[in-house]
């Protein structure tokens, strides 16, 4: 055991960790000063703990997502607060410990996302479980280095369609994002998709 978590320092770690210069950056769902989940970091000389940032309601609340390195800093997703209390988009400085809200999710656009977001190129790509035109879950992309959302993809309303619910988050292979959904497809239990960043295709 290198270390034992703590409700006021952060309980219930969600997702994988980060390695980023040397050190090992992840979150937890719960506990913390607001008791809404904690960003924290492990240095394994000495495996020192401390926390980096304690999630509060209006800036994203209980993450569920494992965090992605890109430029130098850390994005991850929270399922709860944010401006409409239905998740959001974070930027974590590790240098700085500094934290910033970067998208507030709506039901329109998707909402409560969880999962790990995929890197490509200057965006981050990620998926909300809920929300969207169908109402099933979106898949979307941020661009970094525009600050610019956009909803690519909204997942069939239908139980029997190509898939709805996704939870899980993206994986990059090959150029293409690969993830899955908890309901759907032709047995109604859940798919495996790819989708194509550059030819803006969803295939089961």
């Amino acid at each position: 055991v290198r270390y034992n978590l703590v409700a006021s320092t952060g309980s219930y770690p969600i997702g994988s960790l980060t390695v980023y210069n040397g050190k090992l950056y992840g979150v937890t769902a719960e506990g913390g000063s607001n008791s809404g989940g904690v960003i924290f970091e492990l240095n394994p000389t000495g495996w020192v703990y401390s926390v980096k940032h304690n999630f509060t309601l209006t800036t994203g609340f209980a993450p569920y997502s494992t965090m992605a390195v890109y430029n130098s800093k850390l994005y991850g997703l929270t399922s709860e607060g944010g401006a409409n209390y239905q998740g959001a988009l974070f930027e974590f400085d590790p240098a700085t410990t500094t934290y910033t809200l970067k998208y507030s999710f709506n039901f329109t656009n998707g909402s409560y996302p969880s999962g790990s977001l995929a890197v490509s190129g200057t965006s981050l790509y990620g998926v909300a479980t809920w929300g969207g035109a169908n109402s099933a879950g979106a898949l979307f992309q941020y661009n970094v280095s525009t600050s610019t959302f956009t909803l690519k993809y909204s997942f069939a309303s239908a139980l029997t369609g190509t898939g709805r619910r996704p939870k899980g988050g993206l994986l990059l292979y090959n150029s293409k994002l690969y993830g899955s959904t908890l309901a759907g497809g032709t047995n109604g239990v859940g798919v495996l998709y790819e989708y194509d960043p550059a030819a803006s295709t969803y295939s089961v």
